[in-house]
């Protein structure tokens, strides 16, 4: 309670006196102000939080996420803007730029703090967020042995290399090749 850290890199497990688990990707910082309140600067945290623990807060720059009995996944960063996934259960989320507005999401919603301070619907992102701590660093690999096409498989066991899908195409201005990501 009280200590300020931070995550260079790798993940990190937390687990509450209250039941609440949590699974912390670096590079990240953080704060638990008490045993119900955590303070997310930066980074990608998953949280699974028990009936006994409801009313769980992780408050970030731009977002206040309270737990009603829930799993749920939050990103915070300095040049992102910051989200909530709803993994399943219900969270209660206020943007804290402007004032006012509080909302309900249940599972299978996702919101980003749009660039007006309020909140915007986004597709989940389960695949974001770690729910037990990895036997090695994440990592993500692209071969380049296949040259009869221009899209490259990702592999890895980072949680993000599901969703991401490549190619090289030649640059625009015709002096080599740039590669895309989406």
């Amino acid at each position: 309670k009280g200590e300020h850290v931070i995550l260079e890199q790798g993940s990190m497990e937390l687990s509450f006196r209250n039941g609440v688990r949590s699974v912390i990707n670096g590079p990240a910082e953080f704060t638990l102000l008490n045993g119900d309140v955590l303070e997310m600067n930066r980074g990608v945290g998953w949280f699974q939080v028990p009936q006994q623990a409801v009313g769980f807060k992780v408050i970030t720059e731009s977002l206040e996420v309270v737990d009603l009995g829930t799993e749920f996944g939050v990103l915070a960063g300095v040049n992102i803007r910051d989200e909530v996934h709803v993994l399943k259960g219900k969270v209660r989320v206020k943007p804290l730029l402007v004032s006012g507005i509080e909302i309900d999401l249940s599972a299978g919603e996702a919101r980003i703090v749009g660039l007006s301070g309020g909140l915007r619907s986004i597709d989940l992102a389960a695949n974001a967020f770690l729910r037990t701590l990895p036997d090695t660093l994440p990592y993500l690999h692209w071969s380049f042995d296949n040259e009869q096409s221009s899209e490259y498989v990702v592999q890895g066991n980072d949680p993000i290399s599901s969703d991401l899908a490549s190619g090289v195409y030649p640059s625009s201005d015709g002096r080599g090749v740039r590669q895309l990501y989406s």
